[in-house]
């Protein structure tokens, strides 16, 4: 009986944290936008092809996505404490789409 207990809090614990992918979902999550543009050209998204993002970030993503999109974007991040540590996680959000990207922002060395 032990292990449907632990099924159905990873089931209720997770979806906060892996499956909040539209707008609306992140605000309710408690994300907020932390950077954005009103143009970027944004193609494709792979864990070892990140988006440049105005030449002052790169974006990358979890997954790989193809979704060729020309103009506004925005990044939605929240962090939270795990284990003692500050983790924060970051979602690129395309104008006019109804899912976000997952993945990790890095600002680029000038």
């Amino acid at each position: 009986m032990k292990i449907p207990a632990v099924a159905t809090f990873l089931v209720i614990a997770i979806p906060a944290l892996a499956f909040a992918e539209t707008p609306s979902e992140l605000w309710h999550e408690g994300y907020k936008i932390t950077w954005e543009s009103g143009y970027e050209n944004v193609e494709e998204c792979t864990p070892e092809k990140g988006v440049v993002l105005a030449d002052e970030f790169i974006f990358i993503c979890d997954t790989y996505e193809y979704v060729y999109h020309y103009g506004g974007v925005f990044i939605a991040s929240r962090s939270f404490s795990y284990k003692g540590r500050t983790v924060t996680t970051n979602y690129l959000c395309l104008e006019d789409a109804d899912d976000c990207l997952s993945g990790t922002l890095v600002r680029k060395r000038q």
